[in-house]
């Protein structure tokens, strides 16, 4: 009713069509707990997206102090937190459908999972990203005799201080891409070829720190134990092979190219980063990119059929795309371009195309 009210006061014309009601898994959380913060969150969220501006949606970042090291975990505080978990696609048909009828990119569930989780983050990130600061972290956990495990994971916050920035569907925005990648990396799992080595997103999710001030969202990640490396980008670039680590990584480039086939031309998998497992022979990767004919999807790196043009115009088919049968495809690329206008072609000689810059 307050959302509805709020809509038809500003003379929003699509009030009448606004979904008041959702249904959801309660994972047997206490109702009233649940609903009074999901009305509170959905309200706030809705005033916060009402009223944002352009140069508001620019957005200031603040300056983080990087620190490699980590911390002495004794002297960390665990924190209690709540973890919103992502859900996977039924199907690639599926996840084409949503996303050609809806404009927002869901993967995360409305409520909260029914257990906590205990975490010690340090206090000081170890990287950062153009949007994102990575922050060392340990999830603690006690078995039924009293044991005491803490597992090593990676906690990841926006750099933006403006609220806007800072909601619960922003970071789910964000992790859209991670989804799409870890839900088209087990469907290529299951038909490559034997020798293929594997590829595997890391589990991700969505916190909230209800002890913090402004029970801020953060993202919580599975962290990579391997030297870490970017195999491609989102701009075309394709890394040497092998790696200067030694990684040859012929399994990520034919993923790419594997995943736009397999989504009937219409997104691709990329900037594949991580590292590279060889007890397992698996590369473990975060942070993608997508690239979607529509490129309201998916965020900043979207870079829609253009970015799609950039993969395959550096592309060059190897033995898993020749073992996988997947197809050459032809990109056009305009005069003025200084790359070449071919991919490449399986089973045959490749014509190599220019190079592109990293979009780092």
């Amino acid at each position: 009713e307050y959302v509805r009210d709020y809509h038809l006061a500003n003379n929003n014309n699509e009030a009448a069509e606004f979904p008041y009601i959702k249904v959801t898994d309660m994972n047997d959380g206490n109702m009233m707990e649940i609903i009074t913060k999901s009305v509170s969150m959905s309200f706030s969220e809705t005033l916060s997206s009402s009223s944002r501006t352009p140069d508001e949606n620019k957005g200031a970042k603040k300056q983080v102090k990087i620190n490699k090291n980590r911390p002495n975990w004794s002297d960390i505080e665990e924190e209690e937190v709540q973890q919103f978990s992502m859900f996977m696609p039924d199907s690639i048909d599926a996840m084409l459908n949503y996303l050609e009828e809806n404009d927002e990119d869901k993967c995360i569930n409305d409520f909260p999972d029914k257990d906590h989780l205990f975490l010690k983050v340090a206090p000081f990130p170890f990287g950062q990203g153009s949007s994102r600061a990575a922050f060392y972290a340990l999830q603690v956990t006690r078995s039924a005799t009293g044991a005491i495990v803490e597992t090593p994971v990676i906690v990841k916050e926006s750099l933006y201080v403006n609220p806007a920035h800072l909601t619960k569907q922003k970071y789910e925005n964000y992790l859209s891409c991670h989804r799409a990648a870890k839900f088209l990396a087990e469907e290529f799992n299951r038909v490559k070829p034997r020798d293929c080595s594997k590829i595997e997103f890391v589990t991700a999710s969505i916190l909230q720190f209800n002890t913090r001030k402004g029970q801020p969202y953060l993202i919580l990640e599975s962290a990579i134990d391997n030297e870490f490396e970017k195999y491609n980008n989102n701009n075309g670039y394709c890394n040497q092979n092998p790696t200067p680590g030694g990684v040859k990584h012929d399994a990520i480039q034919a993923f790419s190219h594997w995943t736009y086939c397999f989504s009937r031309e219409q997104m691709i998998v990329v900037d594949c980063q991580g590292g590279y497992d060889r007890s397992t022979d698996t590369f473990n990767l975060s942070d993608p990119a997508v690239h979607h004919v529509d490129a309201t999807h998916f965020g900043s790196t979207n870079l829609g059929q253009t970015g799609i043009n950039k993969f395959f115009s550096n592309h060059v088919c190897n033995s898993v795309c020749a073992a996988m049968g997947l197809r050459a495809v032809a990109v056009s690329v305009p005069a003025s371009s200084t790359s070449a206008s071919v991919s490449s072609v399986v089973g045959g000689t490749p014509v190599t195309a220019g190079k592109f810059g990293s979009a780092e």
